[in-house]
């Protein structure tokens, strides 16, 4: 807690990379990323003495009132970013060939495939959902939604 008192506008900085930071291994939550956003804002209106934020409390305020902030100002433009995965945009990918990568590939878990040197998330389409899939066995692309392959044998 001592740290906290005496280093409050670096504890914003790291606060801010972490969050970003699991965004990017979660991917997709939206939400930390505006979190990691807010914390940097936080401490630069520290640094700057925009504000004066002499007390935790006010610290968080202005914390959450960014957070709320860049929420409004950057959903949409962000889900949009996260959206274009939907479109059609994937004739070359579909049909080729790839490797499954991870150790089975079964049902409608989640597995990883290696195409075109890249590897990537799949799973089996509707049609071969009772197929198991070895490690090493070769399987057709049918389509990509949200960067995720539906393959089958």
């Amino acid at each position: 807690m001592q740290y906290f008192l005496t280093n409050q506008i670096e504890v914003w900085y790291i606060l801010g990379a972490v969050l970003m930071i699991i965004e990017m291994y979660l991917g997709g939550t939206i939400g930390l990323f505006f979190a990691g956003i807010a914390a940097f804002c936080v401490a630069l209106c520290m640094k700057f003495n925009l504000i004066a934020l002499n007390t935790l409390i006010d610290q968080v305020g202005l914390f959450f009132g960014f957070f709320c902030l860049w929420s409004i100002m950057l959903w949409k433009p962000t889900k949009h970013l996260l959206n274009i995965g939907n479109a059609k945009e994937y004739h070359n990918i579909e049909g080729g060939i790839a490797t499954v990568y991870s150790n089975d590939l079964k049902g409608e878990n989640l597995g990883k495939i290696k195409w075109s040197g890249a590897v990537c998330k799949a799973k089996l389409a509707p049609s071969g959902k009772n197929t198991v899939l070895k490690k090493g066995d070769n399987v057709t692309i049918i389509s990509v939604k949200n960067n995720i392959f539906i393959v089958e044998k």
